[in-house]
């Protein structure tokens, strides 16, 4: 079983690295786009506070429909329950 784990753990680890060459992306800077994009939102949201969150990604463009509805006028209380399911 030891072994099986670990011939598992190597694939991963093989796998991850070779999509991360050809995706060319490392994870620590994904995780610092993800920090910027966010950084972004809260300047937003301090500016127009009164937007809600589907609001302010419609009107950054994206596609804000899910579950085959427009979630442009959705509550962000319920969009943070969507969230937590």
């Amino acid at each position: 079983m030891e072994k099986f784990i670990k011939d598992l753990e190597k694939l991963i680890e093989d796998y991850e690295k070779r999509s991360q060459e050809k995706r060319n992306v490392r994870i620590n800077n994904r995780q610092l786009y993800n920090k910027i994009i966010l950084d972004s939102l809260n300047t937003i949201i301090s500016k127009y506070p009164y937007m809600r969150f589907m609001q302010i990604l419609g009107n950054l463009g994206y596609d804000i429909k899910y579950n085959g509805k427009d979630a442009y006028y959705e509550e962000s209380f319920d969009t943070l329950k969507n969230i937590d399911k």
